[in-house]
């Protein structure tokens, strides 16, 4: 919000007042290449590190005083953290949800924050985690934590929700908690709140990726996956138990390894994939997939990429090598279908990566397709889907020559018989929370 200044008369006008310096969270560059296997966070483009503090812009504060129904507010009607800690501390559930609504509702699109508010920020976020930890109310939940997940945007004020305590309640309101339960049937919007802000914080927090680690998260999310196919569930709630599921395995090599041995991650997430894609066993994907399927789909490829990335042996056994082909195939028809919006390159980018994951020996399936009338044919194979890697890399050599791309390209597979080459690439652009 721009700076009003306060009004003086000219005899006291000493003229323009010196403007405050803020200072804005900045999230880091992109890696600039593919870390070595073995390494925390092996997605491409995956941030190695979080800066501290940020600021959201200066906005004098109020003089006035707060009544006791009507919280006071900025100059300009803006909510400060301080007057929602006031509000919070009176314990009336009228002014509280009040002052919490109306600071949900100014700053759902806040992402950098004002430093000279940040102890007021830290103090508000004290104030919520000790109700968050004694038990929520039903009419105060999702109000509740829509304030916590905005809070937990602000890396400087996570310490308060990085308990053992705090996090099995939000794991609890997720669904997601291995001890306890809730006692009433979940709340879908409490699901996804809580969601949102165990992404923030395992994003942000080591401390708190360490204790979703020894909460076995990884072990709901995945039953709940495979609950998918039974069971409806929002899609929003969807892809934020895939977003949670890929920053756990991307941040976790053991959460990455319970994935992939303990819980037949590969197996598990190829049936989400064709879920997904809405394949049918007569056939492929629509030719057009829509949003909310591209986003869900894009989520599980990049945990697929996660637990495969440092796990799949060079040699595999025959089981192992019918699963890996099993989801070659799905890969090959991931190539094929356009996603809606201009999300196409992204999907077939994220397709990529997970092919350069696959033995090679399980990559043949690339060309099974039977030659068509209007296909592309080489020596008798269907060349269909080697002409759209091909033309995917050009089209990012062309990106790296004008600068789009922080890295080009790498091959990253080929194989005998002429497959064809796939690559990783790292888009420029930030991580943010949710």
């Amino acid at each position: 919000m721009p700076c009003t200044p306060v009004p003086t008369s000219p005899a006291h006008n000493p003229g323009p007042a010196p403007r405050r310096r803020v200072r804005r969270s900045r999230l880091p560059p992109r890696a600039v290449l593919a870390p070595p296997r073995g390494a925390a966070h092996p997605y491409p483009g995956f941030p190695r590190a979080a800066s501290q503090g940020g600021a959201s812009g200066l906005i004098l504060e109020s003089q006035s005083q707060a009544s006791p129904t009507r919280p006071a507010r900025y100059p300009g009607g803006a909510m400060e953290p301080r007057v929602v800690a006031d509000a919070v501390e009176t314990g009336e559930e009228d002014v509280i949800m009040e002052a919490l609504r109306t600071y949900n509702r100014e700053n759902s699109q806040s992402f950098t924050f004002d430093d000279a508010q940040q102890e007021d920020r830290k103090r508000l976020a004290e104030l919520l985690v000790a109700v968050l930890e004694r038990g929520l109310p039903p009419s105060r939940r999702v109000t509740w934590l829509q304030s916590i997940r905005i809070l937990t945007r602000d890396r400087s004020c996570l310490e308060p929700f990085t308990s053992r305590q705090s996090l099995q309640a939000l794991a609890s309101y997720a669904g997601i908690a291995l001890e306890g339960s809730v006692p009433e049937p979940l709340d879908m919007d409490v699901v996804l709140e809580s969601l949102k802000c165990l992404c923030n914080l395992v994003l942000s927090s080591p401390v708190a990726q360490v204790l979703a680690a020894e909460a076995r998260l990884v072990v709901r999310l995945a039953e709940r996956v495979g609950l998918y196919h039974k069971s409806s569930f929002p899609h929003e709630v969807q892809f934020f138990d895939l977003r949670l599921l890929f920053l756990l395995t991307a941040l976790r090599t053991d959460a990455r390894q319970q994935l992939f041995q303990e819980l037949q991650g590969v197996r598990l997430l190829t049936a989400a994939l064709e879920l997904t894609l809405g394949m049918t066993p007569d056939g492929g994907p629509p030719e057009l997939l829509p949003p909310q399927e591209t986003e869900r789909a894009m989520e599980i490829l990049k945990v697929l990429f996660n637990i495969t990335f440092d796990s799949i042996k060079r040699e595999v056994d025959e089981e192992d090598a019918a699963l890996y082909r099993h989801l070659g195939t799905i890969l090959r028809h991931c190539m094929m279908v356009a996603a809606a919006g201009d999300r196409t390159e992204e999907f077939h980018g994220h397709t990529v990566n997970l092919l350069g994951n696959l033995p090679l020996k399980c990559l043949d399936v690339l060309l099974t397709l039977e030659p068509h009338e209007g296909s592309l044919e080489f020596l008798g194979a269907n060349m269909d889907v080697i002409h759209v890697l091909l033309s995917f890399l050009e089209k990012r050599l062309h990106q790296v020559g004008r600068g789009t791309y922080r890295v080009g390209t790498s091959v990253a597979l080929t194989f005998p018989s002429s497959c064809g080459p796939c690559f990783f690439t790292v888009p420029t652009g930030k991580w943010r929370s949710a």
